[in-house]
Order: structure tokens, then sequence, then C-alpha cells
């Protein structure tokens, strides 16, 4: 099995995104005054993100073990 070098693990990924995604919501809705629909959207990202990577760290490694068989 190929070693990763170090900072090379992107796992956090979809979690930091999602944060930094979180918080531009929140600075244009604090700019904007219009804090109602971003502000209840904002918390729905932060699960949706993460499962997006989550999903696609799955599927790349169901296609690294099927090609080890």
């Amino acid at each position: 099995m190929p070693m990763r070098p170090p900072g090379q693990d992107y796992r956090l990924l979809p979690v930091a995104l999602s944060v930094l995604a979180g918080a531009a919501l929140s600075l244009h809705a604090d700019w904007t005054g219009r804090a109602g629909a971003l502000a209840a959207a904002s918390p729905l990202l932060i699960p949706l993100l993460a499962g997006m990577g989550f999903a696609r760290e799955r599927a790349r490694r169901a296609a690294v073990g099927s090609a080890r068989r």
C-alpha cells in the first residue's frame, strides 16, 4: 500500500470548505441585511458538503480495493 506524504490527507477538506462557506454566507447576510434565508441555509451546508466528501472518499477506496483484487 503506497504511503502518502505528510500534509496530503484530504479527509478534513469537506469540513473546512463547509466552515468557510458558512462563514461567507454569514458575512454576506451581515453586509446585506438579509439574514433570513442565508442564515437558515448555512447549517445545512456542513453536513451536505461533508457528506459529499465522504462519499467521494468511499468511492475512491472502493475503486482502489477492486483494482487490488
